[in-house]
């Protein structure tokens, strides 16, 4: 999976037409957001957040008092995650179980590298997912499934093809040998080893990071985090990806931008496909 993320952050661009863009922080990295803007309000009637704007500046935020608890457990930084799912109506969208397949994604530039933020609701709870998400070793089997196949009848091939997701363990540490084909750029095969460390059993918001264990042609370094928001009382979670990718010069200099957007928008979908096809047929073998 960082693989198609640390190849949408090549592009650092975004969509401009989705049910996100006209939300307050929609173009805010949620380590810029400011805890001070948001008035958090106890409502215990309330079995979801409620995220208001009540001035240009001035947000509040209504939760029951399990939320609370939880909200006033996270660090800083998490509190900014948190407060940017409700503002995005991601929260109410778990309620009225909408868009479970719909993504939220931006990039953007900053201090030399491509910067991602995606996030995306799972239809299951964490406790039914983690043997998804620990199972490394099967990743190469699923998450890859006709990732190098255009999509809707399309000719010709992607300028990356990711060939293998291979999990191993090299001394005390988990790491995925990751092999990819550029056709543009620099041309050929190409060697990623990207270290797993597991913090999936971590509260209150597990995670696991997948860093790029030495710089290589391809990039000085690759670096991604996947959160697990477990709100409670609600039966689905959030995913919150951050990475960011350190290119090489030659690299961002030769793969033009609009193409890159068009692949990894296919890529992306494509691999959500097959996150969804994996939680119900985890479902459907766990009745």
């Amino acid at each position: 999976m960082v693989i198609l993320i640390f190849i949408a952050s090549l592009a650092a661009v975004f969509s401009s037409e989705n049910r996100f863009e006209d939300t307050p922080f929609y173009l805010v990295p949620t380590n810029e957001i400011k805890l001070t803007q948001f008035n958090i309000i106890e409502n215990n009637s309330l079995k979801f957040p409620v995220f208001k704007k009540e001035k240009k500046k001035e947000f509040s935020l209504s939760i029951n008092n399990e939320q609370l608890d939880y909200y006033k457990s996270l660090s800083d930084q998490d509190k900014g995650i948190f407060l940017k799912l409700a503002s995005l109506g991601l929260f109410q969208d778990i309620r009225d179980k909408k868009y479970m397949g719909e993504q939220y994604s931006y990039l953007y530039k900053k201090n030399g590298a491509f910067n991602l933020e995606t996030i995306i609701i799972v239809p299951l709870t964490y406790k039914e997912a983690i043997p998804i998400i620990t199972d490394y070793a099967s990743y190469n089997d699923w998450v890859l499934k006709d990732v190098n196949v255009r999509r809707n009848g399309e000719k010709g091939k992607y300028f990356v093809d990711i060939n293998s997701l291979n999990y191993r363990k090299q001394d005390s540490q988990q790491l995925f040998d990751t092999r990819i084909t550029l056709r543009s750029g620099i041309k050929g095969d190409y060697m990623l080893d990207l270290l797993i460390l597991d913090s999936t059993n971590e509260k209150p918001i597990p995670s696991f990071t997948l860093k790029m264990k030495e710089p290589s042609k391809l990039a000085k370094n690759v670096e991604g985090t996947f959160k697990f928001i477990i709100l409670p009382g609600s039966p689905y979670f959030v995913v919150f990806f951050t990475g960011k990718s350190e290119l090489s010069w030659t690299l961002y200099r030769f793969l033009p931008l609009a193409l890159v957007r068009s692949q990894v928008m296919e890529r992306v979908s494509t691999m959500l496909e097959n996150i969804q096809y994996k939680a119900e047929q985890f479902k459907q073998q766990s009745k």
